[in-house]
């Protein structure tokens, strides 16, 4: 996301992560059209949680001060976070960027009209497909209940029911990793096992509230159908019936029964629709345009880029008509 954002805003990048933290700080900034002073710099800073906001601060003044600023919280589902850096946020953020429409009442009580919602997305046009040959059935991805979680145990299982099971691929290590995840394995597949952060919890997910990733945005993007105990509450823009495969219950038994009439109801025309919800709804450009209008900047490249997203909408639907 942070490189299609440089890209089409022609920015330049301040990754703040380097200067002794393990967590995501970067700083977009970049001169509007007009004379090329310091009063015409616009900056965004992409944090992992409010916390964050505190590195802007010295960064900022090294670099000569912003006309015009935005911060955007990764993981806003942190409110605790937002609150305590309140006062911080204040004075130095005309925009207020979060995640979740849950949480739109907090943000915009906290912050006002400085508030922006920009929901989780994907480079759909650029890395996703309507592709409709798929010889995966199921595939794995990240953290799983118990049930789910040993893949040899699943592989069995799938095989016994005429299912063809991948395992969870191997780990990402860099940022180039991901369009190869996405060609190689969501591309081939036509369901994604990703159960929510409430169904499959870790010690740094957030215990109570339900939240989309990227494995979800990624996947639907690729054509895939995701198939688990979805975010309930957070999925409102997966608003076309394929996108989700809803399990009643976390029982791998169970499950495999639903996934296997679910397999036998597929057609090509699955992943083209899968594809154009993406298009239509989960592309990054869609939250850049949103942000940059909010910001009162233009970006000829993002512009450019819209039409070619609305124009590949406008192709995708005949195949999935």
């Amino acid at each position: 996301m942070q490189e299609l954002l440089a890209k089409l805003t022609s920015s330049e990048v301040e990754d703040v992560s380097l200067r002794k933290s393990n967590r995501l700080h970067s700083l977009f900034y970049r001169h509007t059209s007009r004379a090329r002073t310091t009063d015409d710099k616009v900056a965004l800073f992409i944090t992992a949680t409010a916390f964050g906001a505190r590195k802007f601060v010295p960064v900022a003044k090294e670099l000569g001060g912003f006309s015009r600023t935005a911060i955007w919280i990764i993981d806003s589902f942190w409110t605790d976070a937002s609150l305590r850096e309140k006062t911080l946020i204040d004075r130095h953020f005309d925009i207020v960027a979060y995640m979740q429409s849950y949480d739109d009442e907090f943000y915009r009580k906290l912050f006002g009209d400085r508030a922006l919602r920009l929901e989780w997305g994907s480079d759909a046009l650029n890395l996703g497909t309507a592709n409709a040959v798929r010889e995966i059935d199921l595939l794995r991805i990240g953290r799983q209940p118990t049930d789910w979680e040993d893949d040899y145990v699943t592989a069995q299982a799938c095989a016994k029911s005429g299912i063809a099971f991948r395992g969870r691929p191997p780990m990402l290590s860099a940022v180039e990793d991901f369009p190869e995840l996405m060609r190689s394995h969501y591309s081939r597949t036509k369901f994604v096992l990703a159960n929510s952060n409430i169904a499959a919890p870790a010690p740094y997910t957030h215990p109570t509230k339900a939240y989309m990733t990227g494995r979800w945005t990624d996947a639907l993007a690729c054509g895939a159908t995701v198939v688990g105990v979805p975010p309930e509450g957070d999925t409102a823009l997966l608003d076309w019936p394929e996108a989700l495969l809803k399990l009643r219950n976390l029982n791998r038994l169970d499950g495999l029964i639903q996934i296997e009439a679910a397999l036998k109801s597929w057609t090509p025309a699955t992943p083209a629709r899968n594809h154009m919800g993406a298009l239509r709804q989960l592309d990054w450009r869609w939250r850049f345009s949103k942000l940059l209008n909010a910001l009162e900047i233009s970006a000829p490249r993002l512009d450019s880029e819209i039409i070619e997203l609305q124009n590949r909408i406008l192709q995708i639907q005949t195949l999935a008509s």
